[in-house]
C-alpha cells in the first residue's frame, strides 16, 4: 500500500492507490537511473523443503496458503538481501508481490545496479544467472 495513504475509500480504491503509488515511485526510479538493469521474478514452489515440512499427513499446500505465503515472504526477504552480494552495488531495487489464480504467490523484482556491476555481454550475463539460479536461490533456506 502506497505510504501516503491516510485511510478512506473501500478496499478497490486503497489497491487502486497503492499500485499508483508504487508506479510513480518506480517512473522517478527509472528516470533518475535509467531502466532497469536485472528484471528478476521469484515463484513460490509447493515443493520447497520448509513448505513440506510443515504440513501435516495428507495436506497438500492448496490447504495451507498461510504456510505458503509465509514460507514465500521470508525466502523472499532472504533473498532480497542477498541481492547486493550477486549484483554488486545497487542503486535501486523494487519489487511487488502477485498471486496466480492457484495460490502460488510470486515476486517481480526490478534492480539496477552501478555501471561497473552491470554486464556488458552476454557471457557475463551468463555467469550472472548461472550464480544466481544455481547457488543462491537453492541456497536460501528459512531455517
Amino acid at each position: 500500500m502506497d505510504r501516503g495513504w491516510k485511510g478512506g475509500g473501500g478496499e478497490e480504491e486503497r489497491d487502486e492507490k497503492g499500485k499508483k503509488g508504487g508506479c510513480t515511485m518506480t517512473m522517478a526510479i527509472a528516470h533518475e537511473y535509467g531502466p532497469a538493469i536485472y528484471f528478476i521474478t521469484v515463484t513460490a514452489s509447493p515443493h520447497w523443503e520448509e513448505l513440506q515440512a510443515a504440513l501435516l499427513p495428507g495436506q497438500e499446500p492448496s490447504d495451507r496458503p498461510d504456510l505458503v505465503v509465509r514460507v514465500f515472504h521470508r525466502k523472499l526477504t532472504l533473498l532480497l538481501k542477498h541481492l547486493k552480494s550477486v549484483f554488486g552495488k545497487q542503486m535501486a531495487c523494487v519489487h511487488v508481490i502477485e498471486y496466480q489464480k492457484w495460490g502460488l504467490p510470486h515476486s517481480h523484482i526490478l534492480l539496477w545496479v552501478k555501471n561497473e556491476y552491470q554486464p556488458h555481454s552476454a557471457e557475463q550475463m551468463d555467469k550472472v544467472c548461472s550464480f544466481f539460479n544455481s547457488k543462491l536461490l537453492n541456497s536460501i533456506h528459512t531455517d
